[in-house]
């Protein structure tokens, strides 16, 4: 038996032609290659998609697309934030919405502002603590740190003969604007990294007869995946240290850290040896389009640059040896 063409609408047309496939398999006990093929064209679906179709008898129809409406946004404030309670209370009253809450969750954080959901789960504070204009005021040192991570725009020698560009970990305290801590090293800060940086802010030092660091009662950082994790954030509660995080694409909610960094990629980093040109004068034709020959990168200690009223070592410091990580990096002379 031959498959013949069927006309009508597109799902008319696939339950006609799966009806016809299915009439052949009762009548030959299988579905012949050849039907498969044409009955794929006719329908514009793989040849998969038909054979499964056959295997199961139906026709698998598209749910409707499930899209956060007026009253899922009033269950949202009331429900403090919680989606899965949602999903919980709709399913319980016979409204399933047809899907996972995971699915709902991903809508929900593409149909609202990152601000709104805030204050949905934290209240009218949490939604003013999102607001680009919001200024915090800090009376006392160690009230709040905020933390975070930039690539440097340096070529430099790496440990394994590559040439590449170091990463920067800060810590400043919010009061006092007081650079707390600053570390430099050769690969992506890992968790064993951000901790030894917060270390080096926790013992602080002595200046003008007071004493910088100790423990902050908050560290403010992004959604980092070694600042979010487990270890990190038990760790400090552990200590007696809260945590705060900027929400997803607000750098403006930890400005302050953003601004530092900015300051030294604008002021200090045009007036070092190895600079990647092409950050500061794309329109130079010297710009840098590869990393800079081996003898032209950034040592890694004892060099001095000068620049205007800029006069500073870099050092860039291996983190402790782990699996598959060189031991240090290796300085380079002139």
């Amino acid at each position: 038996m031959s498959l013949s063409p069927v006309t009508g609408t597109a799902p008319d047309l696939k339950e006609a032609v799966l009806a016809t496939l299915l009439r052949i398999k009762d009548t030959e006990d299988e579905v012949s290659n050849e039907d498969v093929r044409r009955a794929a064209k006719v329908m514009g679906v793989h040849e998969r998609t038909v054979r499964r179709m056959v295997a199961r008898g139906y026709v698998h129809k598209p749910r409707d697309r499930w899209e956060p409406n007026e009253e899922f946004t009033e269950m949202l404030v009331r429900g403090q934030g919680s989606i899965a309670r949602i999903h919980e209370t709709l399913t319980e009253r016979g409204d399933d919405p047809g899907c996972h809450v995971r699915t709902m969750q991903r809508y929900a954080e593409k149909h609202y502002d990152q601000r709104v959901l805030a204050g949905a789960r934290g209240g009218y504070e949490a939604l003013r603590a999102g607001l680009p204009t919001l200024d915090r005021h800090y009376e006392h040192i160690n009230d709040e740190w905020a933390m975070d991570h930039t690539k440097l725009q340096i070529w430099c020698l790496m440990p394994d003969g590559t040439i590449e560009k170091p990463w920067m970990t800060t810590i400043i305290d919010a009061a006092s604007r007081m650079i707390l801590a600053c570390t430099v090293g050769p690969y992506t800060p890992s968790i064993e990294e951000d901790v030894e940086t917060i270390a080096v802010a926790g013992v602080g030092w002595i200046e003008d007869e007071v004493r910088v660091g100790g423990q902050p009662v908050v560290i403010r950082s992004d959604r980092g995946g070694d600042l979010v994790s487990r270890a990190m954030t038990v760790g400090l509660l552990k200590e007696g240290t809260r945590r705060k995080y900027a929400e997803a694409y607000h750098p403006n909610q930890n400005g302050m850290i953003e601004r530092w960094h900015r300051t030294i990629k604008e002021e200090l980093v045009p007036f070092i040896e190895g600079r990647d040109r092409k950050k500061w004068t794309p329109s130079d034709p010297r710009t840098a389009s590869v990393p800079s020959p081996a003898d032209q990168v950034l040592p890694p200690r004892d060099r001095p640059t000068q620049g205007s009223e800029v006069a500073t070592q870099v050092q860039l410091q291996a983190p402790a040896p782990q699996p598959g990580r060189a031991d240090a990096v290796r300085p380079l002379g002139r």
